[in-house]
């Protein structure tokens, strides 16, 4: 009986089709679009350490090429001049309140 070892080239993981937590497999390479409407094309040639490699899906998955995370939310805006006028009043006046009870 033939086993067929497969092995992730990016984190040497190494499993058996038949193993129940065996992830996909993919086929990565360098891919360059030269203008809008044109095929795409290879633009490595030689052998290259990054040509075709196989990749398990944990390695696409932690790079982000297969589900790109959506981006962080940008920080709420500045607040403006009036808006830090009335902050600054509103805590003195907790502050003096809270003074005025003790």
């Amino acid at each position: 009986m033939r086993t067929i070892l497969y092995k992730c080239d990016r984190c040497g993981r190494e499993w058996n089709k038949n193993d129940k937590d065996a992830p996909q497999l993919w086929t990565i390479g360098v891919i360059c679009k030269a203008g809008e409407g044109l095929p795409p094309f290879t633009t490595v040639r030689e052998p290259s350490a990054y040509k075709n490699q196989q990749w398990c899906r944990p390695c696409m998955d932690r790079d982000n090429i297969i589900n790109i995370k959506p981006p962080e939310p940008d920080a709420p805006p500045p607040l403006t001049f009036e808006e830090l006028i009335r902050e600054i009043i509103a805590e003195e006046v907790t502050t003096q309140i809270n003074q005025g009870a003790s």
